[in-house]
């Protein structure tokens, strides 16, 4: 270990001079980092529910349905409905959807005069306009439970228009089109943002990105028709808010989380050294992190979206012990410099210690795991960890040997006061003095997490 720590402080500039190439080479990357809150694209590919699920997709046009509900004082009205044919028919043109049904479209099969017919429901083309007319419309809508609950609230005052978003679309390649010329023809044949392209031998799969189609439905319809009672549902829909909750998360946790880690690190250090190198190690690991799962072409997920959350409570952990112990050593005086290595001869096991077996517990989602994305999040934690103790015991010290210690005067040698020393002098004596009780205390709080622990419920629920 002596070794290492000499090298290490010898080394001191190559050290800094490659965390900061390296942090700049991947943070490069991280702008192309993206969310995807698609929980359905995380199934196993070779799971047989989940090859089942998509095989029904394809064979049914697709298996994801966006539903918007139009709400009126009555839908039996020729306003109303109009607005409904008018809605239905700007869905239809919508990229991305595959087939409309609505109140307006709605096939209907009934018998007249002892013949089995096939007509819609009601005429988009020819919508009525006498009370009449829409009266009957009503009455036998009502009568029927296909429709009654169903495309129309009970109190007829609601009604539903279904869109089925096109499930994937496959296209033969053109011979004559090869590499950059070949995605450029079909960017250009299939423009926006919901499209993405996987070449597979000679054919192209074209996929829908189903919360970018749900983005633009909800945009399109709030512009088109402004004055409309308009609701959105569905799991696409679903997906597209999760996708904003997630960056909503990473905005406003990480600031949070970051605020407290550098209270607690200012109240136990009382010096910018303290306080900077912790917060700094584990921000340039968290850069690291991020711009490799961009690089390897891995997304944030609605679970890895709380990995630089994770990363700040537990990496910061590892430079506090570091930049800790060599603060101890150096109320002994001597040089600067070998205070450095004896803390860090001192350190790094522990330190290593304690980050392999956070890093195996996270290491540990590989196993077992059903959804692709906890696995990834398993993996890039644990990675992250490693990234936070090869900074705390390499560019931490680093770092700190271009900043000798000031001397200490004989009030910084006198024992500490203030709400933090006198409390932990409380856990000093109840730990010393009370030994048996607090391990009497720690038992019994034990029994009571594993007995709540076995009424835990499993529960897979988007809407909770």
């Amino acid at each position: 270990m002596k070794k290492i720590s000499e090298k290490i402080v010898r080394l001191r500039i190559v050290v800094i001079v490659l965390v900061f190439l390296i942090t700049i080479g991947l943070g490069y990357f991280i702008p192309r980092l993206k969310v995807n809150p698609d929980v359905m694209s995380y199934l196993p590919k070779d799971d047989a529910v989940a090859m089942q699920f998509e095989d029904v997709g394809k064979r049914f046009g697709g298996n994801q349905t966006v539903i918007v509900g139009v709400k009126s004082d009555d839908i039996f009205t020729e306003k109303t409905l109009s607005l409904i044919r008018d809605i239905t028919d700007s869905l239809r043109v919508t990229d991305g959807i595959r087939s409309v049904v609505s109140l307006t479209n709605i096939i209907d099969i009934r018998e007249v005069d002892s013949v089995l017919t096939v007509s819609n429901l009601i005429d988009e083309y020819e919508i009525p306009s006498e009370p009449k007319d829409l009266d009957s419309i009503r009455q036998y809508t009502m009568s029927k439970d296909l429709y009654n609950g169903f495309i129309v609230s009970a109190d007829s005052k609601m009604t539903m228009i279904a869109a089925k978003i096109e499930q994937e679309i496959t296209e033969t390649i053109d011979t004559n089109l090869t590499g950059k010329a070949l995605m450029v023809y079909y960017a250009d044949k299939y423009p926006g943002k919901m499209y993405e392209f996987e070449q597979d031998a000679d054919t192209m799969k074209i996929k829908i990105n189903k919360a970018a189609v749900a983005d633009q439905i909800r945009d399109k319809l709030r512009t088109d028709f402004p004055d409309a009672e308009l609701y959105f549902g569905g799991l696409s829909f679903m997906v597209q808010d999760i996708g904003d909750i997630i960056m909503h998360d990473i905005m406003l946790l990480g600031p949070i989380a970051f605020l407290f880690i550098l209270m607690a690190l200012y109240l136990g250090f009382r010096n910018f050294r303290g306080v900077f190198l912790p917060v700094l190690t584990v921000l340039i690991a968290i850069i690291w992190t991020l711009g490799l799962m961009a690089i390897l072409g891995y997304e944030i997920t609605l679970v890895s979206n709380v990995t630089p959350i994770i990363l700040l409570a537990v990496g910061s952990a590892y430079t506090i012990h570091v930049v800790n112990r060599i603060g101890m050593e150096e109320r002994n005086g001597g040089n600067y410099k070998e205070n450095i290595v004896a803390a860090l001869k001192y350190i790094i096991i522990p330190v290593f210690l304690a980050a392999v077996t956070t890093m195996i517990g996270f290491l540990s989602f590989i196993y077992g795991s059903y959804l692709t994305m906890i696995r990834d999040f398993g993996i890039f934690t644990a990675i992250g960890v490693v990234f936070s103790l090869i900074l705390s015991l390499s560019f931490a010290p680093a770092v700190i040997s271009y900043f000798p210690p000031k001397k200490r005067t004989k009030t910084e040698d006198k024992p500490e006061k203030g709400i933090i020393a006198a409390m932990l002098m409380f856990f000093y004596r109840l730990s010393v003095f009370r030994g048996k009780w607090v391990i009497l205390a720690w038992i019994i709080l034990a029994g009571v997490m594993t007995f709540g622990g076995f009424k835990l419920e499993r529960r897979v629920d988007l809407l909770d």
